[in-house]
């Protein structure tokens, strides 16, 4: 199993149909290739984490970092995984408060940099339960 968290930016807001039917093409899609994951989603900016075989994580995410509706695309964490922690959502999602998504970001930057010679470290356990805690402890619209 492997797993690829990442950040963007969306080159506009999305509206709440626009997300839906984001979402709903997303979990029709992730059923049928065997990814897992999460979205996370504050006024425009994206945390997301797809987990996966990784050459089908891998083929996914380029398509991702290609994906016009998205800019600032950044690699939080690209590596092997025990686990899945998502294996029940096809793609979790979350509106998030801007003041906690930054908290996940800087939490996110502050793992990258206890591995500086590591260029995509695995996300820590902490760092992924903190995620999945915004999920669960909001009633996820999954």
């Amino acid at each position: 199993m492997h797993h690829i968290v990442y950040q963007s930016t969306a080159v506009e807001p999305f509206s709440a149909e626009a997300l839906w039917v984001m979402l709903d093409h997303a979990r029709r899609k992730n059923r049928r290739i065997g990814i897992t994951g999460l979205l996370l989603y504050s006024n425009g900016n994206i945390l997301q984490i797809l987990e996966g075989e990784e050459p089908v994580v891998q083929e996914l995410y380029e398509a991702i970092q290609h994906d016009v509706r998205h800019t600032n695309v950044i690699t939080l964490a690209d590596g092997p995984i025990e686990n899945r922690m998502f294996s029940d959502w096809t793609m979790g999602f979350q509106n998030v408060a801007e003041g906690d998504f930054r908290h996940l970001i800087d939490q996110a930057e502050a793992n990258q940099k206890l591995l500086p010679t590591v260029v995509h470290p695995e996300v820590d356990e902490p760092l992924i339960c903190l995620i999945k805690s915004f999920v669960e402890d909001e009633q996820p619209l999954i």
